[in-house]
């Protein structure tokens, strides 16, 4: 059975009130977050809100749709055009990250790291992929962990200059004021 491009804005809605603090657990959230990754289907809906017909076929489209999507605020239509990508070609590292990015910034950490580990799980060089699993853990809150992913995403690439400043925050709230300067 097809779901709906409405049935996705549902599920997602539900996904992130599940997350910020409903009485409902972080495995039901889970369990949401799968049920929105829908089959690909031959309707789109665009930023305007108009449903047209999809004639898009390949990852790298779904996926440049999806970042227009996200540059124009609409994240719930970024993330079903990064889902499309990855039911596309499964192994788009790329579209993975940028939906564990979206995850982030609706505070489904667990739904994050979910898909940075399949990540590093391909590429364990991928340095943005180390960073999301510290930006994660820092939100939770877990400092040291946050440090040990942001060293591993710093010691692939020295030139994260937002891994320097997070890895600094992290540093800056264990009181380690002399390392978190050096960052």
């Amino acid at each position: 059975m097809k779901r709906t491009i409405s049935n996705v804005l549902l599920a997602w809605a539900g996904a992130a009130l599940m997350a910020s603090g409903c009485a409902t657990s972080n495995t039901a959230a889970i369990a949401t977050a799968e049920k929105y990754r829908l089959p690909v289907e031959r309707r789109l809906v665009t930023t305007e809100g108009k449903v047209v017909e999809n004639t898009l076929d390949k990852a790298e489209d779904y996926e440049r749709l999806g970042d227009i999507n996200l540059q124009r605020g609409d994240i719930t239509t970024a993330f079903v055009n990064y889902s499309r990508a990855l039911q596309l070609e499964p192994g788009r590292l790329s579209a993975s990250y940028k939906t564990g990015r979206l995850f982030l910034l609706k505070g489904m950490t667990d739904e994050a790291r979910e898909e940075f580990e399949k990540i590093i799980k391909k590429d364990p060089k991928n340095a943005l992929a180390h960073e999301g699993m510290g930006r994660a853990y820092l939100l939770e809150g877990n400092s040291d962990k946050a440090i040990e992913y942001f060293t591993k995403a710093l010691n692939i690439n020295d030139r994260l200059w937002e891994t320097h400043n997070l890895i600094g925050i992290a540093f800056d709230r264990k009181r380690e004021f002399s390392k978190a300067i050096d960052h």
